[in-house]
Formats: structure tokens, C-alpha cells, sequence
């Protein structure tokens, strides 16, 4: 699942058949409803710490890196 706002980037055909490609389930925030948004926060969050990794091998890794950033 991939969760954004609705940003023009993330609404566009193209950025859309990608997804679709790819089998991945689209989710957008409801415009103007901030909560709708923490996930897509601490998303952005994780990549800013530098913790994220582009290639992770299979779930578990990503839990145990979200795991390990939180209890830092």
C-alpha cells in the first residue's frame, strides 16, 4: 500500500498505472483531514532520519528498521 496526499505527483495517470503495475493499492488522504496524514508524516519522518534503506529484502526488515527508529 502506498499513502500519499493528494498531491498532483501522486494523482496523475502515469504515477497511477505504475502503482497498478506493480500491484500496489493506492491510499490518499481526505482533503483537509490531518490525521488522515500519519502515516504518509511518518513515512516522510523515516526517510528524513536516514534509516531507510532502498532494497529492503522482505517485510520483517522493514519492520525491524521502523522498530529500531522508534525505540531510538
Amino acid at each position: 500500500m502506498i499513502h500519499s496526499d493528494h498531491g498532483v505527483q501522486y494523482a496523475c495517470d502515469e504515477f497511477r498505472e505504475i502503482l497498478k503495475k506493480r500491484h500496489f493499492i493506492q491510499s490518499m488522504s481526505r482533503k483537509r483531514n490531518c490525521s488522515d496524514n500519519a502515516v504518509a508524516t511518518f513515512s516522510r519522518r523515516l526517510k528524513q532520519s536516514g534509516r531507510i534503506m532502498v532494497n529492503f529484502h522482505d517485510i520483517h526488515q522493514i519492520e525491524q528498521e521502523a522498530f529500531e527508529y522508534l525505540a531510538f
